[in-house]
């Protein structure tokens, strides 16, 4: 997963970015990466595969918190969850968001023997 982690610098050095998650349906985190190491061990897999279960049709969320803020962005293989402070730039966050997801759908797709075969509709 090294390649969704170059997909991710950009969005992790905004101001307030504490974290970024790419969770799937059911809950499987596939891609984690924490500037708080506190977030770390506050974010069980238990807790998170609740959280993707009440999402349900979500295609996009704003969760705004005391300390902290998750934005939530559903995505070809799942969620995404950026964990930021309140005052962060959401605006920023969205636009860098939107220019990742083809590059994040580019990354995820299966390369097996299908490139070698020619499919007539």
């Amino acid at each position: 997963m090294r390649k969704m982690e170059k997909l991710f610098t950009e969005l992790m050095q905004t101001v307030g970015i504490s974290g970024v998650l790419v969770l799937t349906l059911n809950g499987k985190i596939i891609h984690q990466n924490y500037l708080d190491s506190e977030l770390e061990e506050q974010l069980s897999a238990a807790l998170l595969h609740q959280f993707v279960d009440t999402l349900g049709i979500v295609q996009e969320a704003d969760i705004i918190f005391t300390r902290r803020r998750i934005y939530v962005r559903r995505i070809p293989v799942g969620f995404l969850l950026v964990l930021m402070l309140p005052n962060a730039p959401i605006a920023m966050v969205r636009l860098q968001i939107d220019t990742l997801i083809p590059q994040l759908e580019a990354s995820t797709k299966a390369k097996g023997l299908k490139r070698f075969f020619k499919f007539r509709k």
